[in-house]
């Protein structure tokens, strides 16, 4: 069985930092399932008040994309529990001039062994 795990991750913005000079940057990875199901548990902590949005592609939360209908937005010291088949990955972002940070925990989906009868 997989050992839980806790991090804490700086959330990139996806808009322009300094008057619009700055190139916009990508999702961060949040965490990605390799070959069982994992339960992710992840509370924005930001401080300054910033939304942070997450979505299972990457394309639907990147560079001025924002997809509402393909991305959740979680609000400051909010907390949300998502599901990860194996291959599948969770993104994160912000929009403003200040990057957000998030806490996730990682666990297998399912703690137990099944065995068939």
């Amino acid at each position: 069985m997989q050992d839980s795990q806790m991090k804490t991750l700086n959330v990139p913005t996806l808009s322009a930092t300094d008057s619009g000079t700055t190139p916009a940057a990508n999702p961060a990875l949040v965490y990605q399932a390799t070959k069982i199901p994992l339960r992710v548990v992840v509370r924005n902590i930001s401080s300054l008040g910033r939304n942070v949005l997450l979505s299972y592609a990457k394309n639907a939360i990147s560079n001025g994309e924002l997809n509402p209908q393909a991305s959740f937005t979680l609000p400051p010291g909010a907390s949300e529990t998502f599901a990860l088949l194996p291959g599948e990955t969770l993104y994160a972002a912000t929009v403003g001039l200040d990057p957000a940070l998030i806490s996730i925990a990682v666990s297998v989906a399912f703690p137990f062994e099944v065995h068939p009868a």
